[in-house]
């Protein structure tokens, strides 16, 4: 074989596509749901999609299959944050296109030295290690706020979570009495 011939492999098209395109409060209530995580109430998931700095949405056959966001002040901290794939379709690099297209509007966009942040679950941080993204632990550590409201359904919290995962329910802190 001469040297200026290589063997290739040609790679298929992606069924899967990703575009910046914000959900509907149903499309990210149907998608965290279905992909494990608890769904935000109506109000808040509203507030919060129109407020994303950027969010992308695969599809599949003219399906939503998933979703991801940037959330942040749009200069010094964004947090990547609602990644999701309907169960039926991960694994098969819908995350990983996901964030790629996230990474890439923080590269086009965002001022130099910005901070990015994520919350990772299970075993979904090694695919964020790929990307670059590194425990905090020990020099800082993840935390979160859950206000002793009057409603105890108001703030979901880790608590909100706990009532949806049966493994965190072990790691549960019992919330504060009056």
């Amino acid at each position: 074989m001469p040297a200026t011939q290589r063997n290739t492999v040609e790679k298929e098209p992606s069924p899967y596509t990703v575009r910046a395109q914000t959900p509907t409060v149903a499309e990210h209530r149907h998608l965290r749901t279905r992909a494990g995580l608890p769904p935000y109430p109506g109000e808040a998931a509203a507030a919060g999609l129109a407020n994303s700095w950027h969010t992308v949405m695969a599809h599949h056959a003219g399906q939503a299959v998933g979703m991801a966001r940037i959330t942040g002040d749009g200069g010094c901290v964004f947090q990547i944050v609602d990644v999701c794939v309907l169960p039926e379709h991960q694994r098969r690099g819908v995350g990983r296109m996901m964030m790629a297209e996230l990474l890439a509007e923080l590269e086009r966009r965002a001022p130099h030295g910005a901070f990015v942040s994520l919350l990772a679950d299970g075993d979904a941080r090694h695919l964020y290690a790929e990307f670059g993204f590194a425990d905090a632990a020990p020099a800082s550590a993840g935390m979160y706020l859950r206000p002793a409201a009057a409603d105890p359904h108001r703030w979901m919290g880790f608590s909100g979570l706990c009532r949806q995962s049966p493994e965190l329910q072990e790691q549960a802190v019992p919330a504060p009495r009056p």
